[in-house]
């Protein structure tokens, strides 16, 4: 089997499990499951994924931290999807869910500040083709 193949299939199992991530990462929330999450400017949307090529590329970068941190610590560089773990991809997708509500980065990242006390600490440089600040 190409590590294509499997790559698409861990993906795949990934998507599928979405609306269980989201259950498990906001479990006071009864409408979790079909409520889409906003994540570093891309919508996952639980009941239909593949609405948007983006949310492949999210959840492909979850499965391969896993990879890279088993890579590490076998002290193994050789490049292989046999280790790519969804289950521990799931888990640290549903923490980052969780720590990101934790410190309610959606309001941080409204926030304004005012430029006579931090203009001199950064410079804002203007907002990028989807609205978000460039520093």
């Amino acid at each position: 089997m190409s590590s294509s193949f499997r790559n698409a299939l861990a993906e795949r199992h990934q998507q599928s499990q979405l609306p269980d991530v989201f259950a498990d990462a906001y479990p006071e929330q009864s409408e979790a499951r079909e409520t889409p999450v906003d994540l570093w400017g891309v919508i996952l949307d639980p009941v239909n994924p593949k609405s948007d090529a983006r949310v492949s590329v999210i959840l492909m970068k979850f499965l391969r931290a896993r990879f890279v941190r088993i890579c590490y610590l076998n002290s193994t560089f050789k490049v292989s999807s046999r280790h790519l773990s969804v289950p521990d991809a799931r888990a640290m997708l549903v923490n980052t869910l969780r720590w990101r509500e934790k410190f309610d980065i959606k309001a941080i990242m409204q926030e304004d500040f005012p430029k006579d006390i931090f203009g001199t600490l950064g410079y804002l440089y203007g907002r990028d083709k989807e609205g978000r600040p460039v520093v």
